[in-house]
């Protein structure tokens, strides 16, 4: 998988980044397409503007980039710290394994992901102050739940 575009909050995976001049000062970003390191056996893809999340061969996932609410990594809070502007953020700048084994794609919302399961389930993580994950609660979760499903 190739990924371009803003860097400075790991947005890229760990892909190669250089210097890009903006109107707000230099930032890390690539302008061409580099390769995501050691992310193989994609199967689905999708991006929001600060994170990114893959679905893997075999019903892994992986994602990367901002993650003050869990939406990186499955189990624990990211450490990194990201600095945009003044401003320092929690963030993944290589890939994070999410803890689940069953999944069949991914959505990303602006800070929460959800998975398919293979098993027409859906697991979700992240920010869930307005209840987005679906589990009948609003607390952020740093690891998969399962969403309630309407019928």
């Amino acid at each position: 998988m190739q990924c371009r575009g803003w860097a400075s909050l790991g947005q890229l995976g760990g892909a190669t980044a250089t210097a890009c001049d903006t109107v707000s000062g230099s930032l890390q970003c690539a302008q061409s397409p580099s390769v995501v390191p050691d992310l193989e056996g994609v199967t689905s893809v999708f991006t929001r503007r600060f994170h990114t999340c893959a679905a893997q061969a075999g019903g892994g996932a992986r994602c990367f980039g901002r993650d003050e609410n869990g939406q990186i990594v499955g189990g624990t809070a990211s450490t990194d710290r990201c600095a945009f502007s003044s401003d320092r953020y929690p963030c993944a700048l290589t890939l994070r394994a999410v803890a689940i084994t069953a999944a069949a794609s991914v959505s990303v919302g602006d800070y929460h992901p959800c998975a398919l399961t293979m098993d027409d389930g859906v697991r979700c993580w992240g920010n869930n102050a307005f209840g987005q994950l679906g589990n009948g609660a609003r607390d952020d979760q740093n690891s998969p739940i399962a969403a309630l499903l309407l019928t």
